[in-house]
């Protein structure tokens, strides 16, 4: 039962993705934003990468890195409910 349903995530987010594809312009300021976020996260500054992630996410909502990433900031502040949230996204 949870194969068939990873799968049919899976394909319903393949489908999402090619139906609404993102414009090179798009994409490359949501590039900007994962990139200003990563130097924050590094920096320790998780509120403010989790901002510019956010920002790149609306941006690119197909985006894999910020969501990952941004699961992964959640994760260290300590707030795994909503790390997994976007993980789940990127499934």
């Amino acid at each position: 039962m949870k194969k068939l349903l990873l799968l049919s995530l899976l394909s319903l987010s393949c489908i999402i993705f090619i139906k609404f594809p993102v414009s090179a312009e798009i994409q490359n300021t949501a590039s900007q934003w994962i990139k200003k976020a990563t130097q924050e996260y590094n920096e320790k500054n998780y509120n403010k990468a989790i901002e510019y992630y956010t920002k790149a996410i609306v941006l690119n909502p197909n985006s894999i890195v910020a969501y990952t990433n941004r699961g992964s900031v959640y994760d260290d502040k300590g707030e795994p409910d909503k790390a997994i949230q976007d993980y789940n996204k990127v499934i």
